[in-house]
């Protein structure tokens, strides 16, 4: 299952949130136990130019994988647990003229099937 949502704070603040998580499962002989991970992020636009974000993967540190073997023959237990909870700063600044770009983007010939449909 996965879900998110975006939140608009105001003032130029926004907000996400993300997370997946997966039911415990069987192959072959191995049961894998439940996995998941929850990321969330914020950003704030200074200017047309200028944005800042802040994120966090894997806040609970969830993302690990645990197989169990569990046969009269053979029993075993594996953790495999990485390093996944990442904080990461994103800063951003667009160059050029913003009107220039704006009036510059490229037709389709959708675009212009479009206008003779009208």
């Amino acid at each position: 299952m996965n879900a998110s949502g975006s939140f608009i704070i105001g003032k130029g603040w926004t907000a996400e949130i993300n997370g997946w998580i997966s039911t415990p499962e069987t192959i072959a002989l191995r049961y894998f136990d439940w996995k998941g991970t929850l990321d969330a992020g914020i950003q704030k636009i200074f200017s047309p130019k200028l944005k800042a974000r802040l994120s966090i993967q894997d806040i609970f540190h969830t993302n690990r994988s645990l197989a169990i073997l569990d046969n009269p023959e053979l029993k075993s237990t594996t953790t495999i647990r990485t390093d996944s909870r990442v904080v990461l700063l994103n800063l951003s600044w667009s160059f050029g003229n913003q009107k220039l770009k704006a009036a510059r983007q490229r037709k389709t010939s959708s675009d212009e099937e479009i206008k003779r449909a009208n």
